[in-house]
């Protein structure tokens, strides 16, 4: 959850409900909430999906790095 949390901390114009977040996304100039943000308790995950540039990243909340999928 700690990742969670840096994550949504490091976003613009944040809207937060729970455990999911929609934001700007920073990889391109977003003009609306585009960024999907989801903490999976299940397996300590946080997924991030971009709606608009349709990419997916998954972060692993281990000692590794992030992947795209």
């Amino acid at each position: 959850m700690a990742d969670y949390e840096l994550i949504c901390s490091k976003m613009s114009q944040l809207r937060r409900k729970g455990n999911k977040a929609m934001a700007l996304c920073p990889a391109h100039d977003d003009k609306s909430h585009s960024l999907s943000i989801l903490y999976r308790e299940a397996d300590d995950r946080v997924l991030l999906h971009c709606f608009a540039q349709d990419l997916s990243l998954i972060h692993i909340s281990e000692p590794t790095r992030p992947r795209l999928i």
